[in-house]
């Protein structure tokens, strides 16, 4: 029987030349994978292209800023916001049969207390206390914290007032022009309102 050693000098190869080749092969692979890495880095070929104006030769900046802030996000929250023709029923709780706490008109925006709707009601800030809006007539949106903050404590939304006739204002006459009923109008000026 022949030893190991004696295997390997018949086969041709030296002992511990498998352990040297595997380990130049390594290093050879270390080597490449540093060139590589070392190359992804260096733009030394775009600094050739730049002309004296400090752009490529594309004409666009190859100067890239190091400190440019990215911005942050704002930490949002949830409201709902109303969608309907008229007005919005704000309900004590998540049912029809509930009673009534006020109502919210088209585009008036509330706080969300729950993330999740509950069999088609959205729990919300009104009031300064919780009421429920039926889901199908609201969209949740994103608002900032302190948007969020300032529905949760704020009253009822009141409706913009619509522009009226003043039932107390009365057409000023033409001068000159006393006719008919128009006479009797300008006979009583006593000082009062219009009272």
């Amino acid at each position: 029987m022949k030893s190991s050693v004696g295997m390997e000098r018949e086969n041709g190869r030296r002992p511990g030349s498998i352990v040297i080749r595997r380990g130049l092969a390594l290093l050879f692979a270390g080597c490449v994978l540093t060139c590589a890495l070392t190359a992804c880095g260096n733009d030394k070929d775009k600094d050739k292209d730049k002309d004296s104006s400090g752009t490529g030769a594309s004409g666009t900046s190859s100067v890239i800023p190091l400190n440019t802030p990215s911005p942050t996000p704002q930490p949002t929250a949830k409201a709902v916001k109303v969608e309907v023709d008229d007005s919005l029923n704000v309900r004590e709780s998540g049912s029809t049969d509930s009673n009534i706490l006020g109502t919210v008109k088209n585009g008036d925006e509330l706080a969300l207390l729950t993330d999740t709707e509950q069999s088609g009601w959205y729990q919300v800030s009104y009031n300064g206390g919780t009421g429920y809006v039926a889901a199908e007539f609201v969209k949740v949106i994103d608002v900032t914290v302190e948007r969020y903050n300032d529905l949760k404590s704020s009253s009822v939304p009141t409706p913009t007032p619509e522009p009226s006739a003043d039932p107390e204002a009365t057409p000023t006459p033409a001068p000159g022009n006393n006719t008919g009923s128009q006479a009797g109008n300008n006979a009583s000026s006593d000082g009062e309102d219009g009272e």
